[in-house]
C-alpha cells in the first residue's frame, strides 16, 4: 500500500505524523511519501518538499507570490503522478490543496480530505467544488457536519486531534526553574507561528509588557522563524519559552493569543485569554468583504457565541487588549470563560482522532 500525503505547514506536519503512525498499524508495511516536515520524516514519510518552502498567509502575500506558487503545484502534482499511491490524504492547506486535487481526481486516486478547507466562512459555493474534487471528507470541528448535509453532502466528524493531545500532555515540573521563571502568576504571549504573524501582533504585545511591567510575561517562540524577529524581546529581557507552548499553557494563569488553533489549544487548557490579530491593510479589506462567520476564533466559533474577547486590526491596540485582559483578573470574567471552555469541551467529545483518521481509510480502502 502507498499513501501521499500534503501538509502545508507546522500543525499539518504533527497531524500528518500521526495518521502515519495510525495507518502503519492498518497497513503493515505501507510506503509514505509527501510534502510536509520533519514530523513526517520522523514517522517514516519520505519528504519531497519542507512546508518551510510553502507556508504563507492573507491575500496580499499569496499575490505577491502567484508564479512561485503556480509552480509548487505543479511539483506536488508530479511527485504525486511519479509515485501513484494508493490514496493520497490532504491535511488541510485549502488554497494549495484544491488546486493539486483535479489532476489526482483524473488519475483516479482516492482523495481523503482531513481538515478540510473553511467553506462554511466564505463563498460557500466552494462546497459544491469541495465535494466534486474529494472523495471523503474528513472534519474536526462538530459544526461542519451540520453545515455539510444541510448541502446533501456527506462529512464524517473524526474529533479535533487537540483534545487528545492534549488530555495525553504531562506538564514538565521543573518548567519554572529551567525557564528561570518565578513563582509568580504566568502571563503567557503567543504571537503565532509564521512570519507575518510575530511582525505584526508581537509589537503591540511588547508594548503591554511596558505598560504592565509588575506581570511576569512569558513569550512563546518558535525556531522555524529567524530568531531575529524576536529580537526586540529579547533586548527587554522578556523570558521567551521556544518550542514549548503546552507547557507555558500548563503553566498560565492568562495568556494573549494570536487567532488560530492556539486559541483552541488554550481553551483545553483551560486558560482564559484574549484572541488578538493584525493583517496587511489590504488582507483585513478582503477579508471584511468575504467572510461570513460571527467570530475568527474556534472557541467562540463551536460555542456559537462569544466566549472569549476578540480583538482584531484597528482593536489590536495595547489599550484595549489590557481592558479585555484585566477582566480576566476578576473572578466573573474568569468563571464566565471556564463555562464556556466546558460547553465546547462537552461538544468536541474525546475521539482518538489519528485513530478515527485512519479507521476510517482503512475501511474504505478494504469494502
Amino acid at each position: 500500500m502507498k499513501f501521499f500525503l500534503v501538509a502545508g505547514e507546522r500543525s499539518g506536519d504533527l497531524h500528518g505524523s500521526r495518521i502515519v503512525e495510525e495507518l502503519r498499524k492498518q497497513f503493515p508495511g505501507a510506503s509514505f511519501q509527501g510534502w510536509g516536515g520533519d514530523r513526517m520524516v520522523q514517522a517514516g514519510v519520505t519528504l519531497k518538499k519542507h512546508y518551510r518552502d510553502t507556508a504563507t498567509m492573507g491575500f496580499l502575500e499569496v499575490l505577491k507570490k502567484l508564479s512561485y506558487f503556480k509552480a509548487l503545484i505543479q511539483e506536488c502534482k508530479d511527485h504525486i503522478g511519479s509515485f501513484q499511491p494508493d490514496a493520497v490524504v490532504f491535511i488541510d492547506f485549502g488554497a494549495f490543496n484544491l488546486r493539486v486535487a483535479p489532476q489526482v481526481k483524473a488519475l483516479q486516486i482516492p482523495i481523503f480530505y482531513f481538515i478540510t478547507p473553511k467553506v462554511w466562512a466564505w463563498n460557500r459555493k466552494r462546497a459544491y467544488k469541495l465535494q466534486n474534487l474529494t472523495d471523503h471528507r474528513l472534519v474536526i470541528l462538530p459544526f461542519e457536519v451540520d453545515f455539510f448535509r444541510e448541502r446533501n453532502i456527506e462529512a464524517t466528524y473524526v474529533g479535533n486531534p487537540l483534545t487528545e493531545r492534549i488530555h495525553n500532555f504531562l506538564p514538565n515540573t521543573t518548567f519554572r526553574e529551567q525557564n528561570s521563571l518565578d513563582d509568580r502568576p504566568i502571563m503567557a504571549l503567543l504571537p503565532g507561528s509564521r512570519k507575518q504573524e510575530v511582525n505584526r501582533i508581537l509589537p503591540v504585545l511588547l508594548e503591554i509588557i511596558d505598560s504592565e511591567p509588575d506581570f511576569q510575561w512569558v513569550l512563546s517562540g518558535v525556531r522555524n522563524l529567524p530568531e531575529s524577529l524576536y529580537q526586540k524581546a529579547i533586548d527587554k529581557k522578556v523570558p521567551i519559552v521556544w518550542e514549548d507552548s503546552y507547557n507555558l499553557l500548563a503553566h498560565a494563569h492568562t495568556a494573549i493569543v494570536a487567532s488560530g488553533t492556539a486559541t483552541l489549544e488554550t481553551a483545553l487548557f483551560n486558560i482564559p485569554q484574549v484572541v488578538v490579530y493584525r493583517t496587511s491593510a489590504l488582507s483585513a479589506w478582503v477579508v471584511r468583504l468575504v467572510i461570513k462567520i460571527p467570530f475568527v476564533s474556534l472557541p467562540n466559533l463551536i460555542a456559537g457565541r462569544e466566549v472569549i474577547p476578540e480583538q482584531l486590526q484597528g482593536n489590536c491596540t495595547s489599550t484595549k487588549v489590557l481592558e479585555k485582559f484585566w477582566v480576566l483578573q476578576r473572578e466573573e470574567g474568569r468563571k464566565h470563560q471556564m463555562d464556556g471552555y466546558q460547553e465546547i469541551q462537552d461538544k468536541l467529545g474525546k475521539k482518538d482522532t489519528p485513530s478515527e483518521v485512519a479507521t476510517y481509510i482503512a475501511t474504505t480502502l478494504k469494502a
